[in-house]
Formats: C-alpha cells, structure tokens, sequence
C-alpha cells in the first residue's frame, strides 16, 4: 500500500508544511525582477518616455503600467534593505534622482544612464548571491512598509 509513495508520509507531509527553498535565487528569479529596469534603461538609451496623461510611467512586473517614481523608489528600497540585511553597502539615490528628473522633464545625459546601468548590474549580482529567505524577508517589509505608507499609519502614529 505504502509502495507508490515516493516520500515516506511523514516526510511528506513536512515538505509539504515547510517547503524547501533553494539556497539563492535563480536566473529566472533575476530576470522576471529586473526586467522592467532594463527595458526602462533600454528606453531612456532610445530618448523615449511613456506617459499617461502628465504622469511618466513604465511597465511594471505583471505587464501593466506604473508611475516611474513609486516604483523605483519602491525598487530601490528593497534592494537596499537586500544588501543591508547581507552588510553590502549600497546606495541607490542616482536611481531616485533619475526618476524625479524624469518626473520634472529634466533631460538626462548618457553618462548618467550608464551610471544607473553599472548600479543595476551591480544589484543583480547581490539578488544572485543572496539567499532566497534574506529576499523574500526584505520583500516583504517593503509590502508593509508600502501599506502603511498608503494607509497614512506613519503619520497617525
């Protein structure tokens, strides 16, 4: 009766209550949280900017289009938290200036968008070096910390 199990029941009944994650993130992992920076990076190299309406925008993770500013500093915020939660020291600013340049209409010069290109390359080395539960921990808090922000709980506390 027990033969067609793979797993013996107990043990799968634990991998099934703590799934076992990998030690560090995976390529595809990089690639579906880093693709909007690079298509956003491959479009200011096009001198192109999408806007809705006044507002610029970008595409975000699911496809849809999102206000520039919010996401990088959302973006930023998190992988800063990453590295701190790993002591890598990162500064993530040139992105949050490019994006309020970009709010403002403020034209930008190439260097600059290289700049922010060596930084992005630099963050998708610590997201493969780090371990799974270090991102997915910092991924979290930046959510709450996003909530709070919309509920106005910072401000009421």
């Amino acid at each position: 009766m027990l033969k067609d199990f793979k797993a013996k029941p107990i043990e799968a009944g634990l991998d099934q209550a703590f799934p076992r994650y990998p030690a560090s993130s995976s390529v595809t992992d990089m690639f579906n949280a880093f693709w909007p920076l690079d298509r956003l990076i491959d479009d200011l190299y096009a001198g192109e900017v999408s806007y809705a309406g006044l507002t610029p925008v970008m595409i975000d993770h699911d496809g849809s289009y999102g206000e520039i500013v919010p996401s990088l500093n959302g973006w930023s915020s998190c992988m800063e938290r990453i590295a701190r939660r790993l002591d890598i020291p990162l500064d993530l600013g040139l992105l949050r200036r490019i994006g309020k340049r970009i709010e403002n209409g403020i034209l930008l010069d190439v260097a600059a968008i290289d700049r922010a290109k060596t930084l992005i390359d630099r963050c998708r080395a610590i997201y493969l070096a780090c371990p799974v539960h270090v991102r997915k921990a910092a991924t979290v808090d930046e959510f709450i910390e996003i909530e709070i922000e919309e509920l106005g709980l910072r401000r009421a506390a």
